[in-house]
């Protein structure tokens, strides 16, 4: 009989021992949020990406900084000689052809050109005095490309940017 409570025992220990190192395990949910469990709901982020909610507090986590890479390559001439240009924007692994467009195309830096309000990020093509601005815009909560006129004016006229229009939004197919 005696034999009998010592196995009783010891399996009594065994299940202690092991409930502790399950309750003290670095991985355990139970230990690190103490016992709140979050909501499985999703945030999108500007670039169309999304973000969930992290134990312990139930906060979304940040949404990344998304980075904007213009894609410019030559295109050929016309007939009558003006250069054209290829542009397209890559933005989160995703590529967003914007057309062909006369003259040369150069990023806004902020030395020449300055960014509109809530522009993130811009391409100017320009041939002849005139040309296209694209630029990457946050409305909403979401980054949206639009598309502006730009002229260089003259000494009577200052030059016009704008109105822009939009073009697409990033993140959608």
């Amino acid at each position: 009989m005696q034999k009998a409570y010592t196995w009783v025992f010891i399996g009594i220990l065994f299940i202690g021992f092991g409930g502790a190192a399950y309750y003290y395990y670095p991985g355990n949910s139970l230990q690190n949020n103490n016992g709140q469990a979050c909501t499985e709901e999703a945030k999108m982020c500007p670039d169309g990406s999304s973000v969930s909610r992290v134990a312990p507090s139930c906060n979304f986590t940040e949404c990344p900084t998304p980075e904007f890479h213009w894609v410019v390559s030559d295109a050929g001439t016309t007939l009558a000689g003006t250069p054209l240009t290829n542009a397209s924007l890559k933005v989160g692994g995703r590529e967003y052809q914007l057309g062909q467009f006369s003259g040369s195309c150069a990023e806004i830096e902020g030395e020449i050109w300055k960014f509109a309000e809530g522009e993130k990020a811009g391409l100017v093509c320009w041939f002849a005095g005139g040309g296209v601005e694209i630029g990457v815009f946050e409305e909403d909560g979401r980054l949206v490309i639009k598309r502006g006129q730009v002229d260089e004016g003259s000494a009577e006229v200052p030059g016009t940017r704008g109105p822009f229009e939009f073009v697409q939004t990033i993140g959608d197919q």
